[in-house]
């Protein structure tokens, strides 16, 4: 999340405290001349040379409302809808061959722990939507030999992450992403990193 910061009290301080001349007031690159009772959380603000004030922030737009009988134009500031995810996205994995693998896998997602596959377990479904941002994303896949388990010859352990649908106690994978796999020849550490887009 992006950290806030009330600006509006002291920014307006700010201002009456300018040479008293005809300053224009921008937000974005467009003139809010006029705007009251607003606040900003997370800009820039900048007085160029002139004394003009141009406010960047993101997730805000300016637009300009008709003019009203008498007076200036008002501006009018929006914030701009945040993106949300519709669809669901799941982690499966499953070990084959007895014992598997004999690996513990961690999944990151954008540098966050969200969960561990251990060597031990038959299978997994869980639910990662909630770890995801709308857009891109990274996913890194951390895969370490178990101190406790070992896996048998020929055992495999099989990632898939994707979109897909739950019900009736079923998941249905409908748009794999990363499909990943270990074996129990394979004895090293492996770090392996993901791109994907959640929409």
């Amino acid at each position: 999340m992006y950290g806030r910061h009330t600006i509006g009290v002291v920014f307006l301080s700010s201002i009456l405290a300018l040479p008293a001349v005809a300053n224009d007031l921008y937000l974005n690159g467009v003139n809010i001349n006029g705007l009251k009772n607003q606040e900003f959380k997370d800009c820039t603000v900048n007085i160029d040379a002139s004394g003009n004030v141009w406010i960047s922030a993101k997730g805000y737009t300016a637009l300009r409302e008709a003019p009203p009988e008498t007076g200036k134009p008002a501006a009018a500031v929006a914030p701009v809808p945040k993106a949300v995810i519709s669809k669901h996205y799941w982690l499966a994995a499953e070990r084959r061959q007895g014992k598997g693998a004999g690996y513990d896998v961690d999944l990151f997602v954008n540098d966050k722990w969200v969960r561990k596959v251990k060597s031990s377990e038959d299978q997994i479904v869980t639910e990662i939507t909630d770890a995801l941002n709308p857009g891109t994303n990274s996913l890194k896949i951390v895969a370490q030999k178990s101190k406790t388990v070992q896996g048998d010859p020929g055992g495999t352990l099989s990632l898939i992450i994707g979109e897909g649908i739950s019900g009736n106690n079923s998941l249905v994978i409908e748009r794999p992403i990363v499909e990943y796999k270990r074996t129990a020849e394979e004895t090293e550490p492996f770090v392996n990193e993901y791109t994907m887009e959640a929409r």
